[in-house]
């Protein structure tokens, strides 16, 4: 199928807790003040490289005709109690029209932080951390500006749940997902996301250097993070629609953190795609839930039954559905032939008749296996995002009928007057329509039924293909004579590096956020075979010989924004912004086993 609808963490931890306010539907008006309330990690979000500060300047570069002021209101050792004392003077007395609290590392931490306990110090009751929490959301509210509330992150960054102050911390997290929930606020699930990142992103199990500097405070991944999740929760992901209910509640729950494995547009990074054909557990409706709630087990994708409620992992359910386009819920059966012998075919007479097999086909495209005698009959949901006027065909080989909705739009022959065959032009209007294909041709080595679906505006949906299942092999190279760029999750790579493919077969893996050329072989191929049958349980693998001295920064400045690539022949050209300057930066291959870096 075509992926025309539309690296790192599963699903999405920000979402509408209640009923969305008008404001938060829009996102971000012109003139918009911002606060962040919190403790020392927000005094530091204020600083040049802090979460507020790279906010900022995201936010300018996207929307620079907005006039977005972000005000940070942070104080070091600070809990809810001395937050509550300074709402009015630190927040209110700003004006804002959205305030993030973001609070409650300290409430937690001075219970058993030795230095706070020596002098007598402690943290936050439960009680009073939710007490606090509730009437500042109140003031804030009927101050006008509407709340963005986080969970606090972590003490230690062990991903195995064995940090001393885990336990802890789940409860008061817990505590900001009720109060969002009960107030109607927006929730921006930091918790959730540092542990799913550090499950995907700290294998050797420590407690900091991963996203903190000391197990507490962001270090610039930390800040980094944050800041991509803070935009995230100011402007809307996706299409613009004007969603209103539980479907704004599941846009708005993929649209923080979803993004950051599953791409901004559902396209995929280091976990799989969730807009195109190849589902391994599954496409339905069911299925989806199934994954959302259960996790897969032995990838990232950790369960979520315990941390959101089932009306909340139904509409993120819901959304997904919402994105999808071409063939789901694909069924393959084989029906003996002699039933059909001279029967024109149809839904009702294969219901009479015990098929020989059915086969759920991940992959969504219908194919056969070898030598096969029988009639296939495919069944799937079909999903179209656009009205227009579609066309389905299919190569004239054997005879062909294929119904929508129980309607014959196609009917096709080889032995029969092309005067008998049937092809219909369908207005659809976006929906989920019943499909059925059916197919009889000779026994052959490989089955050859090949159709599709076209649209007047040229979408494009294939009706067959071939197994995905197994271990097919499939290598990714550049082509003769010109390079390549793609992103592939990699072991020991960032899931945002860029694999520069040069056509000597020399690889150059490039972070586009800081400039570096990360590493860099010759004679090399990425293997992505590993991934087809698993897609997010396992990575791609790059066979070559590393080239030593690889490392090296390519662009140098305070500010690097990347903006895109291009292919010049043999070379791939990375066009980035400097320090607000454009940049222009050439990786070329040099000889049979090396590359040349340069900046124009």
């Amino acid at each position: 199928m075509t992926n025309s609808l539309l690296p790192k963490i599963l699903l999405c931890f920000v979402f509408a807790a209640g009923s969305i306010s008008a404001s938060a539907q829009d996102g971000l008006a012109k003139n918009d003040r911002i606060v962040f309330l919190g403790d020392s990690i927000t005094a530091a979000g204020a600083r040049p490289k802090g979460y507020i500060t790279m906010a900022s300047e995201q936010l300018k570069q996207l929307h620079p005709e907005l006039n977005l002021k972000l005000i940070g209101a942070g104080i070091g050792g600070h809990k809810v109690p001395d937050c509550q004392k300074r709402l009015q003077t630190d927040v209110l007395d700003h004006k804002p029209t959205i305030v993030f609290i973001y609070i409650g590392i300290n409430d937690v931490w001075h219970w058993s932080h030795p230095k706070v306990v020596a002098r007598g110090g402690k943290g936050t009751t439960p009680e009073d951390f939710e007490s606090g929490l509730r009437e500042m959301v109140q003031k804030i509210n009927e101050a006008g500006a509407r709340v963005i509330l986080c969970t606090p992150t972590v003490i230690a960054e062990k991903s195995d749940g064995t940090n001393p102050d885990d336990e802890k911390l789940d409860e008061y997290a817990n505590i900001c997902r009720k109060v969002a929930t009960e107030t109607k606020s927006q929730l921006l699930d930091l918790r959730m996301a540092f542990i799913t990142h550090l499950k995907a992103n700290n294998p050797q199990n420590v407690t900091e250097g991963i996203l903190t500097s000391d197990s507490v405070h962001l270090n610039e991944a930390g800040n980094k993070l944050v800041a991509e999740l803070v935009v995230g929760a100011l402007i809307p992901t996706g299409e613009e629609t004007a969603a209103t209910g539980a479907g704004e509640r599941g846009r708005t729950l993929y649209s923080q953190l979803c993004f950051n494995c599953h791409g901004r547009n559902l396209e995929g990074g280091q976990g799989p795609a969730l807009n195109d054909s190849y589902w391994q557990h599954g496409s339905s409706p069911e299925a989806i839930l199934k994954v959302i709630t259960k996790g897969v087990p032995g990838s990232p994708m950790i369960p979520y039954e315990a941390v959101f409620p089932e009306e909340d992992r139904m509409a993120l359910r819901d959304f997904i559905l919402s994105k999808q386009e071409g063939l789901r819920e694909t069924v393959r059966s084989i029906y003996p032939r002699e039933y059909f012998a001279g029967n024109r075919f149809t839904p009702e007479l294969f219901n009479s008749v015990e098929s020989l097999s059915q086969t759920p086909l991940p992959e969504n495209h219908y194919y056969a296996e070898r030598n096969t005698d029988g009639i296939l009959r495919g069944q799937s949901k079909l999903y179209i995002s656009e009205a227009n006027d579609y066309t389905f065909s299919a190569r004239p080989n054997g005879r062909t009928s294929i119904f929508l909705d129980g309607v014959e739009v196609f009917y096709s022959d080889e032995k029969t007057d092309k005067s008998t065959h049937v092809s219909k032009t369908m207005s659809l209007q976006p929906g989920v329509y019943d499909l059925e294909i059916f197919h009889e041709e000779k026994t052959a080595h490989s089955y050859r039924f090949s159709g599709s679906i076209r649209s007047k505006s040229g979408r494009h949906f294939v009706l067959n293909g071939r197994s995905l299942q197994g271990n097919i092999p499939k290598f990714v190279r550049a082509r003769p004579g010109e390079a390549q760029v793609v992103r592939k999750w990699i072991d020991g790579l960032s899931p945002r590096a860029l694999l520069c493919l040069l056509p000597n077969r020399v690889i150059v893996a490039y972070h586009p956020v800081d400039g570096r050329v990360l590493a860099a072989w010759h004679s090399a191929e990425i293997n992505q075979t590993p991934s087809l049958p698993d897609r997010s349980a396992k990575p791609s693998v790059i066979n070559g010989v590393s080239i030593d001295d690889a490392g090296t920064a390519l662009l140098e400045g305070k500010q690097i924004r990347f903006l895109r690539y291009e292919i010049d022949g043999g070379k791939a050209v990375l066009v980035s912004q400097v320090d607000g300057v454009e940049k222009v930066s050439v990786i070329s291959p040099k000889g049979e086993t090396g590359y040349t870096l340069t900046n124009q």
